[in-house]
Parts: C-alpha cells; sequence; structure tokens
C-alpha cells in the first residue's frame, strides 16, 4: 500500500519595520539582522517612512538602498503613513510610489492586515473599516497604523484612539494592532488585544511601563510575522538577530 503524503500548509512570512525613515548606524544592524531571519513574502513600513517631513527625493537614500538586500526576493510591499511623511502634501507622493491607497486591506494567508491612516481618522475611514472588518473571513485580523493606541514611550496613550477602535476592535474580533511612533519596543494586552510597538527601526528612546505592558525594551529591532493556517507568531527580533519577545496566537 502506498503511503499517503499529507501536503504541508504554506507558511507565509512577513517583516515590519517602525520609523525607520532614516539613514543610521541602527537603521543598518536592524536591516541585517532582518535579512538573516528572511526571505519574506511581505515588508512592512509602519510610518515616518522617510525622515524629516517625507521629502521623496530621499526615498531612494532611506529606502531603496538599504532596503534592497530584503527586495531582493521580490516580496509584497505595504506601508502606511507616519505624521512626518504627510508634511508635504499629505503624503500623496509616496502613496503613489509605493502604489498604495491611503487605506486599504491586505490579505497573508490566514491573516488580514487592516492599513490604516492613524493621522485622520475620519468618518470615511472608519466607515470603510467597519465594512472591511464585517466582510473578513480571516483566522487573524490585525490593524497596522503609525500612532500607538496604548504606550509607554513618549507619546504615551491615545484615548481619541481607543474611543474610535477599540468598539470595532471587540465587535469584528481584532487580535493584534501592530504600530510605530514610539521609538522603542512595547507589548501590551488590552481587552483581549494585543498592542505592538516597534517604532524602533532607526532610532530609539526610553520607555516606561504601564498596566499592561507584558515585554518593554529601548533596543532596536523589527517584527517578524509567521502565519499559518492555525498559527500567528509575532517576534521581536533585536539587532543581533535573537528574538527577545513572541506572542503566539492560535
Amino acid at each position: 500500500m502506498v503511503p499517503v503524503v499529507q501536503a504541508q500548509a504554506k507558511t507565509y512570512t512577513l517583516a515590519a519595520f517602525g520609523d525607520s525613515g532614516e539613514v543610521s548606524s541602527l537603521q543598518a544592524r536592524v536591516i541585517a539582522s532582518a535579512v538573516k531571519a528572511g526571505p519574506y513574502d511581505a515588508l512592512l513600513l509602519m510610518g515616518d517612512n522617510i525622515y524629516p517631513r517625507g521629502e521623496m527625493e530621499k526615498l531612494e537614500s532611506v529606502f531603496n538602498r538599504p532596503f534592497a538586500p530584503l527586495l531582493k526576493s521580490k516580496p509584497q510591499v505595504w506601508m502606511v503613513l507616519g505624521n512626518h511623511d504627510i508634511m508635504i502634501d499629505n503624503g500623496v507622493a509616496q502613496l503613489k510610489a509605493f502604489g498604495l491607497q491611503r487605506w486599504s486591506r491586505e490579505t497573508l494567508g490566514a491573516l488580514e492586515l487592516f492599513r490604516l491612516d492613524s493621522n485622520a481618522l475620519g468618518k470615511e475611514q472608519m466607515a470603510w473599516l467597519e465594512g472591511a472588518l464585517k466582510s473578513s473571513k480571516a483566522k487573524f485580523k490585525v490593524l497596522t497604523m503609525h500612532h500607538p493606541v496604548y504606550s509607554s514611550g513618549l507619546h504615551g496613550n491615545r484615548s481619541d484612539l481607543a474611543l474610535k477602535l477599540e468598539p470595532l476592535m471587540k465587535k469584528y474580533g481584532v487580535r493584534v494592532v501592530m504600530t510605530g511612533h514610539d521609538h522603542n519596543y512595547e507589548r501590551l494586552e488590552v481587552g483581549g488585544v494585543h498592542y505592538i510597538v516597534s517604532g524602533n527601526s532607526s532610532s530609539i528612546r526610553r520607555v516606561g511601563r504601564q498596566a499592561g505592558t507584558k515585554s518593554v525594551a529601548r533596543a532596536g529591532g523589527f517584527l517578524k510575522l509567521t502565519v499559518s493556517d492555525k498559527v500567528l507568531k509575532v517576534e521581536q527580533i533585536d539587532t543581533s538577530g535573537a528574538t527577545f519577545d513572541t506572542l503566539e496566537l492560535k
């Protein structure tokens, strides 16, 4: 009798970088660490992709050249706009360069990523988000935007974002929110939702703790997401290539 070989379910990977838009030794070390942990099906920039004012003439020096080793495998590239990215023409040219809308939904296996512009969460965007979440059949629903809802870093918590987003996240089963803005790493759990701040890809600042903090570090790094049909694993990987925090959801 010929044995039945079970087909292996495909696993997808994504690398996410927050506040990566400054050429620095830290940026170079973070990217080198990401290369060692790759390759990836997708890359995500979580805002402040071009410092200091979103000048498109700097895209070559802050993204195209330093990220070239990661782009060799031709991953999908997604981004959200940070506060520094919208200082010129509200970030329109940057969105055009990446071929993206201001907000959208992206699929990576069992994960659906909802890209938001947290610089202005107006009625149109919120209506779109509710419709997108309502229609999603994804096992893992993840929001990504630049500004954290909860953070123990320089900018702190944003009650206005919590007021707008938490009811929808609870209603439609969003499990993870990934952001940048504060130049540190922090993972919090509030109301059953995992909030990850990882704005530490080109510079770092001090960070504290609060009631929901599960892990925190003043260190450079990036996020690696590994998605299978049954498991979502989110790792924070530092410049040495070590994983210093892991979240696993089933």
